[in-house]
């Protein structure tokens, strides 16, 4: 395409790049006096079927939306000068960053010093602290990613991962828009990523990991893996390294995410305790988001958790309370009790009526682990309606909500309206219902309470096991997920929680003893063994990491199923002992 113009005013002088997106140009801009240099990139659609075209490009153009909200307020986030659609294909047309990418630079000085790499560290934090702000996760950090602007010495952030995503929209058997395609670059991808469901501290991982790079001149596949742990072995390349670097980029590759550090300003604050970021770096957060973009699910189909009765509930509180009344205690991490998970039977455990001019959730210290009603313990209760509150299903509202408001939320498609939508909480009073998603409109600008729904029984009550729903295709991605999100659970100790990915008859032979013995408790090499549109098979290597720091690892199966539209596992079989307890 060298010497071509496209859409008559972007002359292209050289390729940049190509990748299996599309490819990135160097080019004049001829419309302006200057003919300022920027860049082209030409991005690919994997199909040109036009119900599924016209999917592609809305969400193109929404995710270019956002990325000119993020560079017009960032200095290190190459400004959007603009965005069209020639002849089947899109393209971006971007700033100009004179400047060498960290691979580059690496390629002629072969190793960066520890107060070189703390630099860069230290101003490409607030950035992505900036970006997270907005409700966004980058998906594919990388030494290719990251350029070092001639001008300043800044390191600028390139190629976010949701607009190359909308290249792959495909159409679900049912009618809903997915994505076919799982963004990021293996090595710098942790393990959440890999099964389609980023969260900030994916961003942290690939960042800490880029840092090893520059430090030791070793890829990430070039690192060992400790066989026990599944943590990366990298410090021996490194001998001399500060005790305070050494631990922040230790924390921040930790295998599982929320061992690492949770946002990019923990990691600043870790990083440089004592100081504010560099002068050098320009960050202007807006104050506030005034609605979370729908645009950057990536498929993940009716995810996560569903009840352990006929309908899915926020449970978490029940739990939390039927736990405290049998042994006397409150567990050490379990929340108090507050507005947001009453118990409806005790009239003289309430909180205080709260004022009728104020929204009483304004009063709640958000994240809770469950929001929404306690169920009735008085078995003659039932059956009865709640009234559940949803807000628009995205993968970044999802993140959004779980990590800031209710722990517990959960991906289903609702009865009343046969969308896909994230239930954030249930209420057996409707005003209360109401109110609460007034107060998540409020916050983010997406909220309504949906029609009524039947609970047929108290889980402690007799279980009827559900069978798999017939015409409902379960996803290879979303059922190993669901086993990882069940071993991150375990090893948080969250039972409540971790017993809801179970089904049913599963659920009610669960025994919590078992996995208190352990410190943590995980799962690798999912391999699927067998499936049907409802059901998948897999094996699995399970690592038990004991408090004495002693382990075993063992080889089980696992069988997830399509039950209500929610995947759940009915099924697991010990097979054989891979390394005895040492």
């Amino acid at each position: 395409m060298n010497n071509q113009t496209i859409f008559q005013r972007y002359h292209i002088l050289h390729k940049l790049g190509e990748g299996g997106f599309g490819t990135t140009y160097l080019a004049e801009d001829l419309q302006m006096p200057s003919r300022r240099r920027c860049v082209v990139k030409q991005l690919k659609p994997l199909t040109h079927e036009p119900q599924i075209y016209q999917l592609i490009k809305e969400r193109f153009q929404k995710e270019a939306a956002i990325l000119e909200q993020l560079s017009s307020q960032n200095r290190q986030i190459p400004q959007l000068y603009g965005y069209f659609e020639d002849q089947g294909q899109f393209y971006l047309v971007q700033e100009y960053i004179e400047g060498d990418t960290l691979s580059s630079l690496m390629e002629k000085k072969a190793i960066f010093d520890e107060n070189t790499v703390k630099e860069i560290l230290l101003k490409l934090l607030p950035v992505l602290n900036y970006v997270h702000n907005s409700r966004i996760v980058h998906r594919d950090i990388k030494p290719d990613n990251i350029i070092i602007r001639r001008s300043d010495n800044s390191p600028v952030l390139i190629d976010f991962g949701a607009v190359k995503e909308s290249m792959g929209t495909m159409m679900t058997p049912t009618g809903s828009p997915t994505s076919s395609i799982v963004i990021g670059t293996p090595g710098f991808m942790p393990s959440e990523q890999s099964a389609g469901w980023p969260v900030y501290a994916t961003d942290l991982y690939a960042l800490g990991l880029t840092a090893i790079y520059l430090l030791t001149g070793k890829t990430p596949q070039e690192l060992e893996t400790d066989p026990l742990t599944g943590e990366i072995i990298w410090k021996h390349y490194v001998p001399q390294l500060s005790e305070n670097l050494t631990y922040v980029l230790d924390k921040a590759i930790k295998s599982f995410h929320k061992e690492r550090f949770l946002t990019a300003q923990e990691m600043l604050n870790a990083l440089e305790p004592l100081s504010s970021s560099p002068d050098t770096v320009v960050v202007c957060p807006p104050t506030q988001v005034a609605s979370i973009s729908s645009s950057k699910s990536n498929g993940l189909k009716n995810l996560l958790i569903g009840g352990l009765i006929v309908i899915p509930l926020a449970l978490g509180a029940y739990f939390w309370q039927n736990q405290e009344s049998q042994n006397g205690t409150i567990e050490p991490n379990s929340p108090q009790k507050s507005p947001i998970s009453s118990n409806t039977q005790n009239s003289e455990q309430q909180e205080p009526n709260f004022p009728t001019n104020q929204n009483q959730f304004d009063l709640v210290q958000f994240p809770q682990p469950s929001c929404g009603d306690s169920l009735p313990s008085d078995f003659s209760s039932y059956p009865l309606n709640v009234y559940p509150v949803f807000i628009e299903f995205s993968q970044n509202n999802f993140q959004y909500i779980r990590q800031n408001f209710c722990q517990d939320s959960f991906a289903k498609i609702r009865q009343d309206t046969g969308e896909k939508a994230i239930q954030i909480a249930s209420f057996s009073n409707l005003k209360q219902a109401q109110e609460f998603s007034e107060f998540i409109k409020n916050q983010v600008g997406s909220g309504e309470v949906g029609e009524p729904t039947l609970v047929q029984q108290h889980p402690d009550q007799k279980i009827v096991e559900s069978n798999p729903v017939e015409g409902q295709t379960l996803d290879e991605v979303q059922a190993k997920y669901t086993i990882k999100h069940l071993y991150d659970l375990l090893s948080e100790k969250n039972y409540p929680q971790a017993t809801q990915l179970f089904s049913p008859q599963l659920a009610s032979q669960f025994n919590p003893d078992f996995f208190n013995q352990f410190q943590r408790v995980t799962v690798e090499n999912l391999q699927m063994i067998s499936s049907t549109d409802s059901t998948i098979e897999f094996t699995g290597e399970n690592t038990y990491i004991y408090w004495d720091g002693s382990t075993q690892r063992e080889l089980r199966s696992y069988t997830v199923s399509n039950i209500n539209g929610n995947p759940k596992i009915v099924g697991s079989k010990f097979m054989r002992v891979i390394k005895f307890k040492s």
